[in-house]
């Protein structure tokens, strides 16, 4: 008898340590949403929605899904991505496996401001769109770079690079910008000083500075220029770097080369 009421009291003692423990853990959790705000399977984002905010936005979705899945996600991804592409505002997006055997897959976009996410999801296709991919397990807002923000510098390698200056008939220069972001301004600006000190120079017909239509293009500046001839513009690009006194935008990075004309 004595050993059947231990054995029932261990068993019980054990239950209401499981029991707590749970408890404790559930207390935790939700102590945890409502500190943060970042509930699993809860759109907290839709209340950020409602804050103001003119920085560049990073929206972030958390998915759980396994090989078998992760195909089909990304398919119902693709097709809600593209259709967020069109909207005035977009600049990138992205669907990334987790590392080795896990299974969350993370959804990002970016946005130029919160008014630009806010304006997208107000599109019946966007949100039918949405609706087709899994539940999601959480989803947050943040403002870009507003704590600390740090780009690696690339160097634009020289022109001469790439271009055949064997040619000595008239050529079409065409350079194609990535220009840093917040930096159009700027960037437009340095052109002008560009085509001011180059248009002086021996060689040199015309130039025309084209913008992207299109918020999200990776090039978001194109100039076209008419050069007598190669030398001509070698000459004229090395004397404007010894002399122009106008530092590049940083990180404006230049796609440049050289083209004749083939085809009327």
């Amino acid at each position: 008898m004595t050993t059947n009421v231990k054995r029932a009291t261990n068993f019980l003692n054990g239950y209401l340590s499981f029991a707590t423990s749970r408890i404790i853990g559930l207390l935790f959790v939700m102590i945890f949403i409502t500190v943060t705000g970042c509930a699993p399977q809860h759109h907290h984002a839709f209340k950020q929605f409602n804050t103001e905010s003119r920085d560049e936005i990073i929206s972030i979705q958390g998915y759980v899904a396994d090989s078998s899945d992760a195909k089909e996600l990304g398919e119902a991804w693709n097709l809600l991505i593209a259709e967020m592409s069109k909207k005035p505002g977009f600049v990138s997006g992205y669907l990334s496996e987790g590392v080795g055997d896990s299974k969350l897959v993370l959804a990002h976009s970016t946005w130029e401001n919160l008014e630009s996410l806010r304006n997208a999801f107000s599109d019946k296709k966007i949100l039918e769109l949405e609706s087709k991919l899994p539940k999601i397990q959480f989803e947050h807002l943040f403002n870009v770079g507003t704590l600390a923000n740090y780009q690696g510098k690339t160097e634009a390698k020289p022109m001469e690079l790439y271009m055949d200056t064997t040619n000595s008939q008239g050529v079409t220069l065409i350079n194609s910008f990535e220009v840093p972001i917040g930096k159009l301004e700027e960037s437009i600006k340095y052109w002008e000083a560009c085509r001011d000190f180059l248009e002086n120079e021996p060689g040199y017909i015309s130039t025309k500075l084209h913008r992207s239509i299109k918020d999200n293009a990776k090039f978001q500046l194109v100039n076209v220029a008419i050069w007598e001839s190669p030398q001509a513009f070698m000459k004229a690009s090395k004397r404007m770097g010894e002399e122009l006194g106008v530092p590049p935008t940083e990180g404006l990075i230049p796609n440049a080369s050289l083209y004749s004309v083939i085809r009327n």
